[in-house]
């Protein structure tokens, strides 16, 4: 064999097995990435039920009193995180305890805006604001009964402290207690068939019940101290209230009989104006400990306390929306891992859909339960939201919430971070990289739970086995050729004529 068709022989037989290991290289990089990202794998087309552990948190709306200035507070409405306050009214006046009907369309609340103090209602965005009494006395601490037939409230008309209902456009209006004492600040059992009010009937101010429709009154508290300001939980075991037993005022729970009554809040300053969340799990409150008044939400055993407003004016009367939210939205995870469960403070979730992990994860970053995309629609322009999401398993502490966002990886801290299946997330409209599209009040996300080096998580195996496999396949198709032209080489000077 000639020396030049020697080597012409062994230039070709190393591209062929150069480009039979970039065919085999490819193929497996192909192979490795379909495992990593197979096509949508679950649309949430029928509801799951979420798990026993879900729970709403700080959701929903709370109406409040804010000091525009001083000598003049207005209705504010926010989210329950304290997040997106909003006004709702504009009155040379004040502007008091703000009430929501049970089904969330409309807010109750009291002002003297009309030259003495009369009970208004309005719709939950400000509009239509309509006075319902007329009356030259004070009308005052609406509460709406929870089939929102009725508005219970004092009134002074008759020289003291009574407790009325009307209906909601202002008529029938009726007075259920009939005592020379004071009786005022009535909140509705949610049955409907009780309200319950403080009284002063019995030389101080104490917790009474009463039906109704007026009569079978009875007293729950009894103690030298004041017992104000009642509010019944929506799932009718307990009421809060307020007592300046210990010295000062303090948030307290009981029994709806009156038994085991327990101190939630411990402070050199006021805590009053309880009210309670929609699933029974939280109270919003009214505090003075940071020198002016400001709204703070704990959990219903008094633990959690945390501090929603934050302004240099007073902000106080704070009333939780109802329990009209939709039900959280849950789809099985990608991952095969179970159920999860999302729930937004504001809006509608659209389009939930569970998709693995792209391809491009960063290396060491493990994603359990794979991703998801959804769509918060409904909201105001770059309003910004809280989504809480119940995953299957406990998430441990330190975990980042990752947006994959224009091919690009961004990790977000995580709210609630305390080691249990509940996380939260803010994401605000408009605000990049929370929303991928420019649609006014409309977020468009695509994120999931994942971290490196956190306690509980393994390493993500794939990205590294996607980067080695296609080199490891070129690197056995170039020693395989190296070895067939050894071999042939060694042929060929078996056969070769001798000198």
């Amino acid at each position: 064999m000639k020396k030049g068709q020697f080597t012409g022989k062994i230039v070709g037989i190393v591209v062929v097995f150069a480009m039979l290991g970039m065919i085999i290289a490819s193929s497996l990089a192909l192979s490795v990435e379909t495992e990593a990202t197979p096509a949508i794998l679950v649309e949430n087309h029928s509801p799951v039920e979420p798990s026993e552990n879900y729970g709403i948190g700080l959701m929903g709306k709370i109406a409040f009193v804010h000091d525009v200035y001083p000598g003049n507070s207005e209705i504010y409405v926010m989210n329950a995180d304290g997040t997106n306050q909003i006004q709702l009214t504009d009155s040379p006046q004040n502007d008091y305890h703000p009430a929501w009907s049970p089904d969330g369309t409309k807010i109750a609340f009291c002002s003297p805006r009309d030259g003495n103090w009369e009970i208004y209602a309005m719709h939950a965005d400000g509009s239509n604001q309509t006075r319902l009494t007329n009356n030259a006395a004070v009308d005052a601490n609406p509460s709406w009964s929870p089939d929102g037939t009725m508005i219970a409230f004092n009134s002074y008309r008759d020289g003291d402290w009574e407790i009325y209902v009307m209906t909601p456009d202002g008529s029938n209006q009726t007075r259920l207690t009939n005592n020379a004492a004071d009786d005022d600040h009535p909140s509705w059992s949610p049955d409907g068939t009780k309200i319950a009010f403080l009284s002063d009937r019995d030389g101080n101010r104490e917790i009474y019940v009463m039906n109704a429709g007026g009569g079978g009154e009875e007293r729950v508290t009894y103690n030298s101290a004041s017992d104000e300001e009642p509010a019944w939980s929506p799932d009718g075991n307990r009421i809060a209230f307020v007592s300046d037993r210990d010295g000062n005022y303090e948030i307290y729970v009981m029994n709806a009989d009156g038994s085991n009554q327990t101190r939630l809040t411990t402070n050199p300053a006021w805590d009053y104006g309880p009210t309670w969340s929609p699933d029974s799990t939280k109270i919003a409150f009214t505090s003075l400990r940071d020198s002016n008044r400001e709204i703070y939400a704990m959990n219903a055993d008094g633990s959690g306390q945390t501090r929603l407003t934050e302004n240099a004016v007073s902000d106080f009367s704070p009333d939780w929306s109802p329990g009209s939210q939709p039900p959280p939205e849950c789809i099985a995870t990608a991952a095969g891992t179970g159920t999860a469960c999302f729930t937004t403070s504001n809006g509608t979730i659209e389009h939930l859909t569970a998709v693995s992990t792209p391809p491009s994860a960063p290396a060491g970053i493990m994603f359990p339960h794979g991703m998801f995309t959804f769509k918060i629609t409904g909201l105001s322009n770059e309003e910004e939201v809280t989504l809480t999401v119940d995953l299957p398993d406990p998430v441990p502490v330190g975990t980042k919430w990752w947006k994959y966002h224009n091919n690009t990886w961004s990790p977000m801290d995580i709210g609630d971070d305390d080691g249990d299946n509940l996380i939260t997330v803010a994401l605000k409209d408009g605000r990049t990289p929370d929303d991928e599209d420019t649609i006014p009040g409309q977020i468009t996300d695509q994120g999931g739970p994942g971290g490196t080096g956190v306690v509980g998580w393994e390493t993500y195996p794939i990205n590294k086995a996607r980067v080695l496999l296609p080199w490891i396949a070129l690197l056995a198709a170039v020693v395989a050729g190296a070895c067939l032209l050894a071999l042939r080489w060694r042929r060929g000077r078996g056969h070769s004529t001798p000198t």
